[in-house]
Protein backbone atom coordinates (compact mmCIF):
# COMPACT_ATOMS: atom_id res chain seq x y z
CA UNK A 1 0.00 0.00 0.00
CA UNK A 2 1.48 3.78 -0.46
CA UNK A 3 1.30 6.21 1.93
CA UNK A 4 1.43 9.87 1.38
CA UNK A 5 2.23 11.44 4.62
CA UNK A 6 2.36 14.81 3.22
CA UNK A 7 -0.84 14.69 1.85
CA UNK A 8 -3.49 17.66 3.05
CA UNK A 9 -6.31 15.70 0.53
CA UNK A 10 -10.01 15.90 1.86
CA UNK A 11 -10.79 14.67 5.01
CA UNK A 12 -14.65 14.45 6.81
CA UNK A 13 -14.02 18.62 8.03
CA UNK A 14 -13.33 19.12 4.11
CA UNK A 15 -15.31 22.16 2.81
CA UNK A 16 -16.76 19.98 -0.02
CA UNK A 17 -17.90 17.81 1.76
CA UNK A 18 -19.53 19.81 4.64
CA UNK A 19 -21.27 21.26 1.43
CA UNK A 20 -22.95 18.26 0.54
CA UNK A 21 -23.87 16.60 3.98
CA UNK A 22 -24.18 19.49 6.41
CA UNK A 23 -26.94 18.35 8.03
CA UNK A 24 -25.77 14.55 8.72
CA UNK A 25 -24.72 14.42 11.71
CA UNK A 26 -27.53 15.06 14.64
CA UNK A 27 -26.69 15.66 18.27
CA UNK A 28 -28.43 12.59 19.44
CA UNK A 29 -25.08 10.31 18.14
CA UNK A 30 -24.44 6.99 20.81
CA UNK A 31 -21.70 6.09 21.13
CA UNK A 32 -20.61 2.21 22.79
CA UNK A 33 -16.63 1.56 23.43
CA UNK A 34 -15.25 -1.78 22.36
CA UNK A 35 -12.38 -2.50 23.84
CA UNK A 36 -11.44 -5.46 22.37
CA UNK A 37 -11.28 -4.09 18.87
CA UNK A 38 -10.67 -0.95 19.97
CA UNK A 39 -13.38 0.90 18.24
CA UNK A 40 -16.28 2.37 19.18
CA UNK A 41 -19.83 2.11 16.91
CA UNK A 42 -22.09 5.29 16.29
CA UNK A 43 -25.36 5.68 15.40
CA UNK A 44 -25.68 8.19 13.45
CA UNK A 45 -28.64 9.67 11.59
CA UNK A 46 -27.66 10.22 8.14
CA UNK A 47 -29.68 12.42 5.77
CA UNK A 48 -28.55 12.24 1.93
CA UNK A 49 -28.85 15.25 -0.21
CA UNK A 50 -32.30 16.36 -1.26
CA UNK A 51 -32.07 15.67 -4.90
CA UNK A 52 -28.51 14.53 -7.52
CA UNK A 53 -27.11 16.70 -9.96
CA UNK A 54 -29.12 16.94 -13.16
CA UNK A 55 -27.95 14.86 -16.10
CA UNK A 56 -27.09 17.33 -18.90
CA UNK A 57 -24.52 16.67 -22.04
CA UNK A 58 -23.10 13.47 -22.92
CA UNK A 59 -19.66 14.96 -24.62
CA UNK A 60 -18.54 17.85 -22.51
CA UNK A 61 -18.69 17.52 -18.23
CA UNK A 62 -21.42 20.00 -17.08
CA UNK A 63 -20.95 22.18 -13.67
CA UNK A 64 -23.04 19.43 -11.97
CA UNK A 65 -20.57 16.99 -12.76
CA UNK A 66 -17.43 18.41 -11.36
CA UNK A 67 -18.89 19.17 -8.41
CA UNK A 68 -19.83 15.27 -8.38
CA UNK A 69 -15.91 14.98 -9.11
CA UNK A 70 -14.92 17.11 -6.40
CA UNK A 71 -17.75 15.57 -3.74
CA UNK A 72 -16.26 11.92 -4.78
CA UNK A 73 -12.59 12.85 -3.57
CA UNK A 74 -13.96 13.74 -0.04
CA UNK A 75 -14.11 10.06 -0.17
CA UNK A 76 -10.57 9.27 -1.02
CA UNK A 77 -7.97 8.80 2.21
CA UNK A 78 -5.41 11.44 2.53
CA UNK A 79 -2.99 9.08 3.04
CA UNK A 80 -3.21 6.55 0.18
CA UNK A 81 -5.20 8.83 -1.93
CA UNK A 82 -7.70 5.95 -2.64
CA UNK A 83 -11.12 5.61 -1.42
CA UNK A 84 -12.04 4.68 1.86
CA UNK A 85 -13.07 1.09 2.51
CA UNK A 86 -12.81 1.18 6.69
CA UNK A 87 -12.22 4.73 7.59
CA UNK A 88 -11.58 5.63 10.95
CA UNK A 89 -12.05 9.04 12.85
CA UNK A 90 -8.43 9.71 15.25
CA UNK A 91 -8.42 11.62 18.17
CA UNK A 92 -7.58 14.57 16.07
CA UNK A 93 -10.98 14.64 14.09
CA UNK A 94 -8.96 13.39 10.81
CA UNK A 95 -10.75 10.55 8.87
CA UNK A 96 -7.84 7.77 7.88
CA UNK A 97 -8.22 4.46 6.28
CA UNK A 98 -7.81 1.77 9.03
CA UNK A 99 -4.69 -0.19 7.36
CA UNK A 100 -2.68 2.73 6.41
CA UNK A 101 -2.95 4.69 9.62
CA UNK A 102 -2.40 1.31 11.31
CA UNK A 103 0.82 0.60 9.23
CA UNK A 104 1.94 4.27 10.49
CA UNK A 105 1.99 3.32 14.01
CA UNK A 106 3.59 0.43 13.53
CA UNK A 107 6.01 1.52 12.23
CA UNK A 108 6.43 4.14 15.14
CA UNK A 109 6.33 1.60 17.60
CA UNK A 110 9.28 0.19 15.81
CA UNK A 111 11.10 2.75 15.52
CA UNK A 112 10.83 4.27 18.91
CA UNK A 113 9.12 7.49 17.77
CA UNK A 114 5.74 8.85 19.06
CA UNK A 115 2.68 8.40 17.39
CA UNK A 116 2.48 11.37 14.98
CA UNK A 117 -0.79 12.33 13.20
CA UNK A 118 -0.07 12.73 9.59
CA UNK A 119 -2.45 15.66 9.28
CA UNK A 120 -0.95 18.05 12.24
CA UNK A 121 2.19 17.07 13.45
CA UNK A 122 1.81 18.78 16.80
CA UNK A 123 -1.02 15.58 17.91
CA UNK A 124 0.57 12.88 19.35
CA UNK A 125 -2.23 10.14 19.13
CA UNK A 126 -3.71 7.56 20.95
CA UNK A 127 -4.30 4.70 18.84
CA UNK A 128 -7.09 3.22 21.52
CA UNK A 129 -9.17 6.46 20.87
CA UNK A 130 -9.68 5.48 17.20
CA UNK A 131 -13.40 5.09 16.22
CA UNK A 132 -15.18 3.85 12.76
CA UNK A 133 -16.18 6.69 11.32
CA UNK A 134 -20.26 5.21 10.21
CA UNK A 135 -21.31 8.54 9.07
CA UNK A 136 -18.80 8.82 6.25
CA UNK A 137 -18.75 4.86 5.27
CA UNK A 138 -22.64 4.93 5.24
CA UNK A 139 -22.55 8.34 2.94
CA UNK A 140 -19.88 7.02 1.41
CA UNK A 141 -21.76 3.40 0.20
CA UNK A 142 -24.77 5.67 -0.77
CA UNK A 143 -23.09 8.27 -3.31
CA UNK A 144 -21.58 5.33 -4.68
CA UNK A 145 -24.70 3.45 -5.20
CA UNK A 146 -26.34 6.76 -7.11
CA UNK A 147 -23.22 7.10 -8.59
CA UNK A 148 -23.16 3.68 -10.28
CA UNK A 149 -26.77 4.24 -11.13
CA UNK A 150 -26.16 7.61 -12.81
CA UNK A 151 -23.55 5.70 -14.75
CA UNK A 152 -25.78 2.97 -15.62
CA UNK A 153 -28.24 5.79 -16.90
CA UNK A 154 -26.15 7.67 -18.94
CA UNK A 155 -24.71 5.01 -20.59
CA UNK A 156 -27.80 3.56 -21.31
CA UNK A 157 -28.95 6.98 -22.92
CA UNK A 158 -25.75 7.27 -25.18
CA UNK A 159 -26.22 4.12 -26.20
CA UNK A 160 -30.05 4.42 -27.04
CA UNK A 161 -29.01 8.23 -28.59
CA UNK A 162 -26.29 6.38 -30.53
CA UNK A 163 -28.55 3.63 -31.72
CA UNK A 164 -31.28 6.59 -32.95
CA UNK A 165 -28.22 8.53 -34.19
CA UNK A 166 -26.93 5.75 -36.47
CA UNK A 167 -30.30 4.88 -37.94
CA UNK A 168 -31.32 8.12 -38.81
CA UNK A 169 -27.98 8.73 -40.14
CA UNK A 170 -28.64 5.41 -42.12
CA UNK A 171 -31.51 6.15 -43.41
CA UNK A 172 -30.84 9.51 -44.50
CA UNK A 173 -27.77 8.48 -46.00
CA UNK A 174 -30.09 6.25 -47.86
CA UNK A 175 -32.48 8.63 -48.94
CA UNK A 176 -29.91 10.92 -50.14
CA UNK A 177 -29.03 8.09 -51.80
CA UNK A 178 -31.49 7.20 -53.82
CA UNK A 179 -32.35 11.19 -54.81
CA UNK A 180 -29.02 11.39 -55.80
CA UNK A 181 -29.13 8.02 -58.14
CA UNK A 182 -32.66 9.03 -59.20
CA UNK A 183 -31.51 12.56 -59.91
CA UNK A 184 -27.98 11.40 -61.59
CA UNK A 185 -30.66 8.99 -63.77
CA UNK A 186 -32.38 11.96 -64.63
CA UNK A 187 -29.59 14.35 -65.48
CA UNK A 188 -28.05 11.27 -67.72
CA UNK A 189 -31.68 10.55 -69.43
CA UNK A 190 -31.56 14.68 -70.17
CA UNK A 191 -28.21 15.11 -71.71
CA UNK A 192 -28.91 11.81 -73.98
CA UNK A 193 -31.73 13.26 -75.22
CA UNK A 194 -29.88 16.77 -75.92
CA UNK A 195 -27.10 14.65 -77.22
CA UNK A 196 -29.73 12.89 -79.76
CA UNK A 197 -31.56 16.13 -80.91
CA UNK A 198 -28.20 17.84 -81.41
CA UNK A 199 -26.97 15.00 -83.18
CA UNK A 200 -29.90 14.69 -85.20
CA UNK A 201 -29.98 18.89 -85.75
CA UNK A 202 -26.19 18.18 -87.32
CA UNK A 203 -27.17 15.81 -89.55
CA UNK A 204 -30.16 18.42 -90.47
CA UNK A 205 -27.54 21.15 -91.42
CA UNK A 206 -25.17 18.81 -92.86
CA UNK A 207 -27.72 17.92 -95.25
CA UNK A 208 -28.71 21.35 -96.24
CA UNK A 209 -25.58 22.67 -96.10
CA UNK A 210 -24.73 20.03 -98.79
CA UNK A 211 -27.95 20.51 -100.82
CA UNK A 212 -26.66 24.34 -101.01
CA UNK A 213 -23.20 23.47 -102.34
CA UNK A 214 -24.63 21.08 -104.75
CA UNK A 215 -27.23 24.38 -106.22
CA UNK A 216 -24.23 26.65 -105.91
CA UNK A 217 -21.69 24.29 -107.87
CA UNK A 218 -24.37 23.86 -110.59
CA UNK A 219 -25.38 28.03 -110.42
CA UNK A 220 -21.72 28.84 -110.76
CA UNK A 221 -21.52 25.94 -114.10
CA UNK A 222 -24.54 27.49 -115.35
CA UNK A 223 -23.85 31.54 -115.07
CA UNK A 224 -20.25 30.99 -115.81
CA UNK A 225 -20.83 31.20 -119.66
CA UNK A 226 -23.49 34.22 -118.57
CA UNK A 227 -20.86 36.11 -116.80
CA UNK A 228 -18.44 35.84 -119.83
CA UNK A 229 -21.10 37.09 -122.21
CA UNK A 230 -22.24 39.91 -119.68
CA UNK A 231 -18.15 40.77 -119.28
CA UNK A 232 -17.44 40.69 -123.23
CA UNK A 233 -21.22 42.75 -123.99
CA UNK A 234 -20.13 45.20 -120.83
CA UNK A 235 -17.03 46.18 -122.33
CA UNK A 236 -18.29 46.91 -125.80
CA UNK A 237 -21.00 48.71 -123.88
CA UNK A 238 -18.39 50.65 -122.65
CA UNK A 239 -17.01 51.16 -125.42
CA UNK A 240 -20.22 52.65 -127.72
CA UNK A 241 -20.72 55.12 -124.81
CA UNK A 242 -17.00 56.32 -124.43
CA UNK A 243 -17.23 56.93 -128.58
CA UNK A 244 -20.96 58.52 -128.09
CA UNK A 245 -19.16 60.81 -125.54
CA UNK A 246 -16.53 61.65 -127.64
CA UNK A 247 -18.92 62.63 -129.91
CA UNK A 248 -21.25 64.55 -127.50
CA UNK A 249 -18.15 67.03 -127.00
CA UNK A 250 -17.12 66.77 -130.44
CA UNK A 251 -20.62 67.95 -130.98
CA UNK A 252 -20.77 71.32 -128.14
CA UNK A 253 -17.56 72.52 -129.79
CA UNK A 254 -18.74 72.45 -133.00
CA UNK A 255 -21.78 74.45 -132.33
CA UNK A 256 -18.91 77.05 -130.26
CA UNK A 257 -17.52 77.23 -133.82
CA UNK A 258 -20.48 77.77 -135.35
CA UNK A 259 -21.55 80.67 -133.37
CA UNK A 260 -18.26 82.19 -133.66
CA UNK A 261 -18.60 81.83 -137.24
CA UNK A 262 -21.98 83.80 -136.82
CA UNK A 263 -20.83 86.80 -134.84
CA UNK A 264 -17.89 87.39 -136.97
CA UNK A 265 -17.29 91.27 -137.81
CA UNK A 266 -17.40 92.54 -140.84
CA UNK A 267 -13.27 93.32 -140.65
CA UNK A 268 -12.88 89.44 -139.90
CA UNK A 269 -15.29 88.50 -142.86
CA UNK A 270 -13.32 90.71 -145.80
CA UNK A 271 -10.03 89.16 -144.68
CA UNK A 272 -12.06 85.25 -144.55
CA UNK A 273 -12.75 87.32 -148.08
CA UNK A 274 -9.47 87.45 -149.03
CA UNK A 275 -7.67 84.53 -146.86
CA UNK A 276 -10.15 81.86 -146.88
CA UNK A 277 -8.37 79.88 -144.34
CA UNK A 278 -8.97 82.86 -141.60
CA UNK A 279 -12.69 80.90 -140.99
CA UNK A 280 -10.37 78.00 -139.09
CA UNK A 281 -8.95 80.60 -137.02
CA UNK A 282 -12.22 82.84 -136.41
CA UNK A 283 -14.15 79.36 -135.80
CA UNK A 284 -11.69 77.85 -133.26
CA UNK A 285 -11.51 81.36 -130.82
CA UNK A 286 -12.18 81.19 -127.11
CA UNK A 287 -11.41 77.37 -127.63
CA UNK A 288 -9.69 75.99 -124.35
CA UNK A 289 -6.83 73.59 -125.02
CA UNK A 290 -8.84 70.33 -124.05
CA UNK A 291 -11.56 71.13 -126.14
CA UNK A 292 -8.94 70.90 -129.37
CA UNK A 293 -7.78 67.92 -127.65
CA UNK A 294 -11.26 66.68 -128.10
CA UNK A 295 -11.60 68.40 -131.79
CA UNK A 296 -8.33 65.80 -132.88
CA UNK A 297 -9.76 63.03 -131.09
CA UNK A 298 -10.97 60.62 -134.04
CA UNK A 299 -14.38 59.15 -132.67
CA UNK A 300 -17.02 57.50 -135.32
CA UNK A 301 -20.23 55.47 -134.53
CA UNK A 302 -23.16 54.51 -136.73
CA UNK A 303 -26.66 54.16 -135.59
CA UNK A 304 -26.45 50.53 -136.49
CA UNK A 305 -23.87 49.84 -133.92
CA UNK A 306 -25.86 51.90 -131.41
CA UNK A 307 -28.87 49.71 -132.03
CA UNK A 308 -27.19 46.27 -131.97
CA UNK A 309 -25.14 47.45 -128.32
CA UNK A 310 -29.00 47.78 -127.09
CA UNK A 311 -29.96 44.98 -128.35
CA UNK A 312 -27.50 43.26 -127.01
CA UNK A 313 -27.77 44.70 -123.49
CA UNK A 314 -31.48 44.30 -123.76
CA UNK A 315 -30.79 40.45 -124.16
CA UNK A 316 -28.61 40.15 -121.32
CA UNK A 317 -30.84 41.50 -118.93
CA UNK A 318 -33.29 39.05 -119.33
CA UNK A 319 -30.73 36.21 -119.08
CA UNK A 320 -29.73 37.87 -115.82
CA UNK A 321 -33.19 38.63 -114.26
CA UNK A 322 -33.53 34.55 -115.05
CA UNK A 323 -30.84 33.74 -112.28
CA UNK A 324 -31.29 36.75 -109.94
CA UNK A 325 -34.79 37.79 -110.01
CA UNK A 326 -36.07 41.63 -109.30
CA UNK A 327 -37.27 43.11 -105.53
CA UNK A 328 -40.61 43.00 -107.06
CA UNK A 329 -40.42 39.18 -108.69
CA UNK A 330 -39.70 37.71 -105.20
Amino acid sequence: MSINLNSSACNFDDPYWDNIISDQLTADQTKEVISDENTLEMNVHVSLPNSMPPIVGYNTPSPEEDVVEECLKCFDCPITLQPFTDPVVDDCGHTFEREAIMEIYNRAIAQGTPFICPLDSTKVLDVTRFVKNYSLAIAQEKVTTLTEKYTALKTTDVGKLTEEYIALKTTDVGKLTEEYTALKTTALETIRELMEKHEADRQEHKAEMKKLVGDHEQFLKDFRPLACEAVETLNKSANVLQRCSVLESKNFILKKEIKNLQEMSIADKLVTYVYPGYNDTISKRNLTTEEQKVLNQSATITAKEISSEERKLRDLTVKIEKYCPTAEEK
